[in-house]
């Protein structure tokens, strides 16, 4: 999966849904390209659900998907781990004072 293809799953999974609005002007999807999370639908990760507006809807993330973020997450935790581990103390230390500048 490319990483645009997961950052779209991610932020579907944090919006809870992600929409999309319908087109301004005489611009449409087939017009102007794919849709960004197609890919994503046809392999069975994000699901399409119209919004009652002319080519407007909403992606949902389907059982399949959030699985594969859960193992994507726990892999990515283990590799960070490793990683840490191999580190000194002294260094161990830098990085978790680092960490609160992150989270904002």
């Amino acid at each position: 999966m490319r990483g645009t293809q997961l950052e779209l799953l991610r932020l579907v999974r944090s919006s809870r849904g992600s929409g999309w609005p319908p087109p301004r002007g005489p611009y449409t999807w087939p017009a102007i390209g794919e849709h960004p999370g197609q890919p994503l639908v046809e392999r069975g990760l994000l699901t399409g659900r119209p919004t009652g507006r002319p080519q407007g809807g909403q992606l949902r993330l389907t059982d399949q998907a959030t699985t594969r973020l859960l193992e994507w997450r726990r892999a990515r935790a283990q590799l960070i781990n490793v990683a840490l581990d191999r580190l000194r103390p002294a260094d161990r230390e830098a990085v978790a004072a680092a960490l609160p500048a992150f989270r904002r």
